[in-house]
C-alpha cells in the first residue's frame, strides 16, 4: 500500500470514510484511539500493540473495518499513517 492508501481506496468506506468506530462497550474507546495516536506519533511499538489488542477485544456496531485497517497498518509498521488517520480523536 502507498502512503495514505486505506479502506476508502480499497472500496471499503466504513471505517476509513467515517473515522469513528462505534463500540458496543460504552466509554473508553475514544481514549484508546487517543492513546493509540500518541503511541504511533512516538513510535512506541509496545504501547501501540497493547492498545490495538485492547481495541480488538471490543465488539463494534459499525465501522469495525477501522480496527482491522489499524491492525494491518501496525503489522506493516505504518504508524505514521495510523497517527495521521486518528488526528481527529
Amino acid at each position: 500500500m502507498f502512503e495514505g492508501e486505506g479502506l476508502e481506496e480499497s472500496g471499503k468506506s466504513g471505517g476509513w470514510g467515517k473515522g469513528r468506530a462505534s463500540c458496543k462497550e460504552e466509554g473508553g474507546e475514544r481514549g484508546l484511539f487517543v492513546k493509540l495516536r500518541e503511541g504511533c506519533e512516538e513510535y512506541d511499538m509496545d504501547g501501540v500493540e497493547e492498545v490495538v489488542k485492547e481495541l480488538e477485544k471490543n465488539e463494534y456496531d459499525e465501522d469495525a473495518e477501522l480496527v482491522t485497517w489499524i491492525r494491518e497498518m501496525v503489522d506493516m509498521s505504518k504508524l505514521g499513517d495510523v497517527a495521521k488517520r486518528l488526528k481527529e480523536f
